[in-house]
C-alpha cells in the first residue's frame, strides 16, 4: 500500500494506558477495536484524555504509543481542556462510567492508520532524538515523516479509513 504524504505541522508520541484505557487488551484488539472501529465512530473522532492533554496544533500527526510500540496514527483536528471535569466516556462500556476525565483530543477519522507495531530502536533510526518510549508525550522532527511513513509502508499497514 502506497501511503500519501502530507507534511505535519508537527508530530507527536502520545502514550496510552494499557492497564487502565484499554484493559490489558492485545495491540491487534487495541488496534481493531479501538482504532478502526470505536474511534472513528465518535463525533469527531474524540479521544478523551484522564489527566494531562498535550500541547499540539490541528494538522499535528499523532503516534499512539502502546505497550512501548507504536500502533496507529491520526491527525489531530482540535484538543480542549473542559472546565468541568466529565465522567465516562463515549464507549457506553460501563467500566468507564464512573471515570473521570479532564480534556479530549479530536482525530479526523479519515486519517487514523493501523501498521504492524514499530518499536524504539526503529523511532531512533528515523528520529535521532528519540530516546525511548514513556510516559512522555514526545515532539519529533516533521522533515523525517516521510521516512516514517515509508517504515510503515514497507511494514505491510494493516488498516486505513477510507473517505
Amino acid at each position: 500500500m502506497k501511503l500519501n504524504f502530507e507534511k505535519p505541522t508537527s508530530i507527536r508520541i502520545l502514550p496510552m494506558d494499557k492497564n487502565f484505557e484499554f484493559k490489558f487488551k492485545s495491540i491487534e484488539n487495541v488496534q481493531k477495536d479501538f482504532f478502526l472501529d470505536e474511534l472513528p465512530r465518535r463525533e469527531n473522532g474524540k479521544y478523551l484524555f484522564k489527566e494531562k492533554g498535550m500541547k499540539a496544533d490541528p494538522g499535528c500527526i499523532v503516534l499512539f504509543q502502546y505497550n512501548n510500540q507504536v500502533i496507529a496514527s491520526a491527525k489531530l483536528t482540535d484538543s480542549e481542556k473542559f472546565s468541568n471535569p466529565q465522567y465516562g466516556d463515549d464507549s457506553g462500556d460501563p467500566y468507564y462510567a464512573n471515570e473521570k476525565y479532564c480534556g479530549a483530543f479530536y482525530f479526523e477519522p479519515s486519517s487514523i492508520l493501523v501498521f504492524d507495531p514499530v518499536t524504539s530502536n526503529e523511532i531512533k533510526f528515523i528520529w535521532s532524538e528519540f530516546k525511548r518510549f514513556s510516559h512522555a508525550k514526545y515532539k519529533l522532527d516533521t522533515e523525517k515523516y516521510a521516512q516514517f511513513l515509508q517504515l510503515i509502508d514497507k511494514k505491510h499497514p494493516r488498516g486505513m479509513l477510507k473517505n
